[in-house]
């Protein structure tokens, strides 16, 4: 899984924002949910690197399921029938960049014939991941996840209001239109609130798969 943030950055997070002594389990259980969200959201491997091994069927080119490609360490070509033999391509038979795009040069006879009958086994094994992890989707997972602990210890409630006595304090949204001075009409901003905010700068950080 991921490691975009942890349970230490949650609990200085949620102490800064006033939460006193926030609760282990609790904080365990959102930093990895967050964690593992951002992951499938964004179709990327965050603060760390993880290897996986996919079959593909030939091709001259391939697009890897995956991207942000750190090596290959693998291909293997063969016949999709057991106790078929198989080969192992030499490191300078293929090229992939680091959007997953996998070339194969020429094959020898000798290697792979690439025809219709025995085109199913190509295994290719490869380590993949962002290894530093953006400042702005640090900072917008430590959000959505306070967001996340809030709610699971407000009874699995979003509060919008709360009072003490007659004294009333009320949140509408963590960011607001401002005005352009040369037009005076409202400039709309990308998000109307943090929370907004922090979902579209994961979204910012999506790759399609391939």
């Amino acid at each position: 899984m991921s490691n975009i943030i942890n349970s230490t950055d949650l609990t200085a997070y949620l102490t800064a924002s006033g939460v006193t002594s926030p609760n282990a389990t609790i904080v365990g259980q959102v930093t990895g949910a967050v964690n593992k969200y951002i992951e499938t959201r964004t179709h990327r491997f965050w603060g760390d690197t993880t290897q996986v091994s996919e079959r593909y069927d030939w091709a001259p080119l391939i697009y890897l399921r995956h991207q942000d490609v750190q090596a290959i360490d693998s291909i293997v070509l063969g016949y999709p029938v057991q106790g078929a033999s198989t080969s192992t391509l030499t490191a300078d038979s293929y090229f992939c960049d680091s959007f997953g795009r996998v070339t194969m040069y020429l094959q020898t006879p000798m290697q792979f014939n690439p025809s219709a009958v025995n085109n199913d086994l190509v295994l290719i094994t490869y380590t993949y991941g962002v290894l530093e992890v953006p400042e702005d989707l640090f900072n917008a997972a430590l959000g959505v996840a306070g967001g996340f602990y809030n709610w699971s210890m407000n009874g699995q409630k979003d509060v919008v209001a709360t009072s003490v006595g007659s004294y009333r304090l009320q949140f509408a949204g963590g960011t607001r239109a401002t005005i352009d001075p040369d037009t005076g009409q409202s400039a709309l901003n990308p998000a109307q609130n943090v929370s907004d905010l922090n979902w579209l700068i994961i979204d910012s950080y999506r790759m399609r798969r391939l």
